[in-house]
């Protein structure tokens, strides 16, 4: 199972807030190279990126991040994600130095897109499902089972699908379950937003059903003290 680092790249740097559960808290900032850098050396051999500015303006915004880490760490697997509302989106960051991007559904309400995207960059295109109680929301008023649309993709040439949770405002919903019975019912590695904030989660993965999953993002637990990734590494061997 991989055990993803994730980080949210602000205007270049790595942003966190420094509390576990509190996005309101003031932000820390890291440098990405030397971030990232202390990570491979616990072990780490992919990586999860957020451009939460791109998220929020018309473009990606984080390339030359990517791209410097690329050429500092080129065997390292680098996952984009945020922002990418278009096809080019999707290749400006391929062509940088992602190995894969992370599609939601301001892309998937054109399936065509999906399709030649997947044919055009193999096993470089993941889907991002987010679901509640094993549903989808796919448009105003409609909902899809998750497991169906994890299938469909599945046969249209997606590598991965990245599995989140969606919960209530302050509410805390554990996503390990929910995307396991997906990982259970596909075949191709799903891979959890979130749920691991300590040891007793990640003994967790180690057994049926979450075993299933193909990885796991860890996020601020790895920042902020909560989780040693060389111990949770050595946890999961």
């Amino acid at each position: 199972m991989l055990l993803i680092p994730g980080f949210e790249l602000r205007n270049g740097v790595i942003a966190y807030p420094k509390a576990q559960h509190d996005d309101d808290d003031p932000l820390v900032y890291l440098d990405p190279r030397e971030t990232v850098a202390q990570f491979v050396a616990a072990g780490a051999t992919r990586i999860h990126l957020i451009d939460a500015d791109g998220a929020t303006h018309t473009e990606p915004y984080n390339t030359g991040v990517v791209e410097s880490l690329h050429k500092s760490f080129p065997q390292l697997q680098i996952e984009v994600t945020g922002g990418i509302r278009k096809r080019e989106h999707a290749e400006m960051w391929l062509d940088v130095g992602a190995t894969y991007v992370i599609v939601g559904w301001k892309m998937l309400r054109n399936p065509d897109t999906t399709v030649e995207l997947c044919a055009e960059y193999p096993n470089r295109i993941i889907v991002a499902l987010e679901g509640s109680n094993g549903r989808v929301q796919t448009s105003t008023d409609q909902f899809s089972d998750a497991i169906e649309l994890a299938r469909r993709y599945s046969e249209e040439g997606v590598n991965q699908i990245f599995y989140t949770e969606l919960h209530a405002p302050n509410e805390r919903t554990d996503p390990l379950p929910a995307a396991a019975r997906v990982a259970k019912d596909v075949d191709i590695p799903v891979i959890c937003n979130g749920g691991v904030h300590d040891l007793d989660a990640v003994t967790r993965l180690r057994k049926l059903p979450l075993s299933k999953l193909g990885g796991v993002v860890i996020g601020r637990a790895l920042l902020n003290g909560g989780l040693d990734y060389a111990q949770v590494v050595k946890t999961m061997k």
